[in-house]
């Protein structure tokens, strides 16, 4: 009787076993569905969300500029300097006395680069910075380039422009990345300035100090040629470009002869255009150079007027003399 109710005992057991383990087999089966369809639905997230990434990163600017560069005046001199920096390999030029001449070692950073030059009144020096690919941002030395801070986390390819204020005796450097957003360099990180500027990539931009109002004013030029100034929180729409040929390059400075802001355009077939308070006006006739082109301008007080400035992707500079173009000396080396 004790073996027989063992017996019966065991078989209970077993099958009580078998229906817990057929139970969990089932439930394996269902959660192994529900992890291979989750991971689909991942997948498929994950995929669409990549799309969406795509779609919404700029798009990049076509064709690219072998050189960039930028030009000052030193009130010290009298005279004005033109610097280049080479995007192959990052070596710095600079033009004077009709020649250009390497200074320092490359940029050890990575092309395409932009750069800015200005004059520092108080230290009586010219500040040379470049940001590179990776927003990097480096300050030219005696002899080699210093790496100034941290990288800038936004998307590239960067624009860059810097000046010095008089009244604050320091400088400030300005950078809009792909999406538009402008920061601006706080010692040793970048900052966020306002919201981004609606335009569409590629953007230009070009910053300086006015001192009748003593501000800064920040312009920047979309893919379209749509022309924007930076406010205190958003960007303002300007004016619409008198062609509609880009690339498009502006260069923007004070004009202390006539107490007013000067905004130049140059479009990607080389025509020069002028603000002119209420839309853009033609300059001249196109340069006869070689495109993509970059270009730079100020206001020379020593002989109140203007000096715009264009370099082929050829190296070969230009300058503009009231009506028309004239080569400025050889092309880069």
């Amino acid at each position: 009787m004790r073996k027989t109710l063992i017996m019966l005992l065991a078989l209970v057991f077993a099958l009580s076993l078998g229906l817990i383990l057929g139970c969990g087999d089932e439930d394996a089966g269902d959660d192994a569905e529900e992890t291979e369809q989750r991971e689909s639905d991942e997948e498929e997230d994950g995929g669409e969300a990549a799309e969406d990434a795509e779609e919404d990163a700029p798009s990049a600017p076509t064709g690219g500029n072998a050189y960039a560069f930028d030009i000052f005046y030193d009130v010290q001199m009298d005279d004005y300097l033109l610097y280049v920096v080479d995007n192959a390999d990052g070596q710095l030029y600079v033009f004077a006395d009709g020649e250009w001449r390497e200074d320092g070692k490359p940029c050890q950073g990575e092309g395409p680069y932009d750069l800015t030059a200005f004059y520092d009144t108080i230290a009586d020096e010219w500040i040379v910075v470049a940001v590179d690919a990776k927003g990097q941002l480096y300050q030219s030395g005696a002899t080699e380039w210093n790496a100034v801070g941290q990288p800038l986390k936004g998307p590239g390819p960067y624009k860059v422009s810097g000046f010095y204020d008089s009244q604050m005796d320091d400088y400030m450097v300005y950078l809009l990345d792909a999406r538009g957003q402008l920061y601006y360099f706080a010692g040793e990180q970048w900052e966020k300035d306002g919201l981004p500027c609606p335009g569409a990539a590629p953007f230009d931009l070009s910053a300086f100090y006015d001192p009748a109002v003593d501000n800064w004013l920040v312009f920047c030029v979309d893919e379209g040629g749509d022309l924007y100034r930076s406010g205190a929180e958003e960007w303002s729409f300007i004016s619409e470009p008198a062609t509609d040929a880009g690339p498009f390059r502006i260069s923007a400075f004070y004009d202390s002869a006539d107490d007013m802001w000067v905004v130049m355009m140059l479009d990607g077939e080389g025509l020069l255009t002028f603000f002119d308070g209420e839309g853009f006006s033609e300059a001249g006739p196109p340069v006869d150079g070689e495109a993509p082109y970059d270009m730079d301008g100020l206001f020379d007080p020593a002989i109140k007027d203007y000096m715009i400035y264009v370099l082929g992707n050829d190296g070969q500079l230009y300058f503009f003399d009231i009506d028309q173009w004239v080569e400025a000396g050889p092309p880069l080396p």
